[in-house]
C-alpha cells in the first residue's frame, strides 16, 4: 500500500476523519460495554460487535476481554470463538470461518509498516482462520497469514506465513511439526 491510500481507499482527510471518530466511539463502547459485560453475555458482545458493523453469526463466541480494534473488519462464523484476551488488530480483514477457534493471549495482527519506505508506509494484509481451525494460547498471527482447514497452531508460536491444511505448526517462526488426522467433521 502507498501513501496515497488509507486502509485501501483513497487517502483523504475526511476518511482518516470518520475512521478516528468511528474507532474513538467503539473504544467508549468497549470499556464502557463490552469489556465489563458478563462473562456468559455472549449476544450483548455480538449485539454491539454488529452496531460497530461487524458480521457475526448467531453462536460465535468473543470474551469480554478481547480487543477488537475495527469491528467493521471482522466477520465470524458458525461456532467460531476468540478466546480469553485476544487481541485482534483488525485494521484489514479477519475472517474465523465455521468452528475456529482462536484461545487465550493470542495477537492477530493485520498491518504493519514498509520498512524500505523512508515514511515507513502502513501496509495491510487480511488474516483467515478455515473451517476447523485451532489457534492456541499466546501465539502471534501476522498479517496475510491464512490458518488452513482443521489446522492446529501451537502455543506461542509465532506464525509468519499460511499453514497448510491439517498441519500442526509451532515456534518462532512456526514450523511443521507434524500432519494431524482429519476429524470426521471437519470434513
Amino acid at each position: 500500500m502507498n501513501r496515497d491510500s488509507f486502509y485501501g481507499k483513497p487517502f483523504t482527510s475526511e476518511l482518516i476523519f470518520k475512521n478516528k471518530v468511528a474507532r474513538l466511539l467503539w473504544n467508549w463502547v468497549w470499556i464502557f460495554l463490552f469489556r465489563p459485560s458478563p462473562r456468559v453475555a455472549f449476544t450483548w458482545r455480538r449485539i454491539l460487535l454488529r452496531l460497530f458493523g461487524a458480521s457475526i453469526s448467531a453462536d460465535a463466541r468473543i470474551y469480554p476481554d478481547v480487543k477488537v480494534y475495527a469491528p467493521w473488519n471482522l466477520e465470524m462464523h458458525r461456532g467460531s470463538i476468540l478466546g480469553d484476551g485476544v487481541n485482534c488488530y483488525n485494521v484489514d480483514r479477519v475472517v474465523f470461518e465455521e468452528e475456529s477457534n482462536v484461545t487465550h493471549y493470542t495477537f492477530i495482527c493485520t498491518a504493519g509498516h514498509d520498512i524500505n519506505s523512508p515514511s515507513r508506509d502502513l501496509v495491510t494484509a487480511p488474516v483467515r482462520f478455515c473451517v476447523g481451525s485451532w489457534v492456541f494460547g499466546y501465539a502471534i498471527i501476522l498479517p496475510g497469514v491464512e490458518i488452513g482447514r482443521g489446522a492446529i497452531v501451537a502455543s506461542g508460536s509465532v506464525v509468519t506465513k499460511s499453514v497448510s491444511d491439517y498441519h500442526v505448526v509451532g515456534g518462532n517462526p512456526a514450523v511443521k511439526i507434524k500432519d494431524r488426522a482429519r476429524v470426521d467433521e471437519l470434513e
